[in-house]
């Protein structure tokens, strides 16, 4: 008997030690899975923190960049109607000129290209002007011989130089005489159009100021 009450009370002390040891396991593992929890939830709120702060840093560098570009677009966009609209004066400047004083511009235009035609056969097309006027001006300029026709034409694209003016005004710039080369090497654009190139690529800055009280900038 005394053996059997031995045996049944290691078993109890041993359930006892088993059921603490269980216990205290349990408990340790709540307390890691506690601090688990309390370790992510700390990584988490700090990943979130530092990844609001990168996007809030990105939106506002977007809204810096999207007001200048619209700020930039706003300069541009008045800088083009400005321009554009120094171009449509000078064109109705040039619309309003006598016959004679445009027939007087193109010649001083017409004999700048006088040497590198010289010798050379001609075919003249005249835009929105008399034929018969313009002919013995061509005559004047360079010789009878040299011009094998002279006749009226549709409106030449303008140079690339008014690239950029798509809202200018611009019928009058048309306005003139396009030769070329018989052979067809070499034309040459007498037109008021290039008659005002040089004006635009060098007094633009000037007209700007004198017309709007401020210089030409981007």
């Amino acid at each position: 008997m005394e053996v059997i009450r031995f045996t049944k009370e290691l078993e109890q002390k041993i359930q006892a030690d088993g059921d603490a040891k269980a216990q205290k396991i349990i408990a340790d593992g709540e307390k890691e899975c506690q601090r688990i929890i309390k370790d992510f939830e700390t990584r988490f709120a700090t990943f979130e923190s530092e990844r609001r702060a990168e996007t809030e840093s990105k939106i506002a560098a977007l809204q810096r960049d999207a007001q200048s570009e619209l700020a930039l677009k706003q300069e541009r966009l008045k800088l083009s109607f400005k321009t554009s609209w120094v171009l449509s004066q000078i064109n109705e400047y040039l619309g309003a000129l006598p016959k004679d004083r445009v027939l007087l511009l193109l010649e001083g235009l017409l004999a700048k290209y006088k040497e590198i035609l010289s010798g050379r056969q001609l075919a003249a097309r005249v835009v929105a002007l008399d034929v018969a006027l313009v002919q013995p001006l061509l005559i004047k300029v360079f010789g009878k011989d040299s011009l094998l026709s002279c006749e009226a034409s549709e409106p030449f694209p303008l140079s690339d130089s008014f690239v950029g003016y798509e809202d200018a005004e611009t019928t009058n710039l048309h306005v003139g005489v396009i030769l070329e080369t018989s052979d067809g090497s070499i034309r040459c654009n007498g037109t008021m159009g290039e008659l005002i190139v040089p004006l635009l690529e060098n007094n633009m800055e000037e007209m700007m100021t004198s017309l709007f009280d401020e210089g030409f900038s981007v």
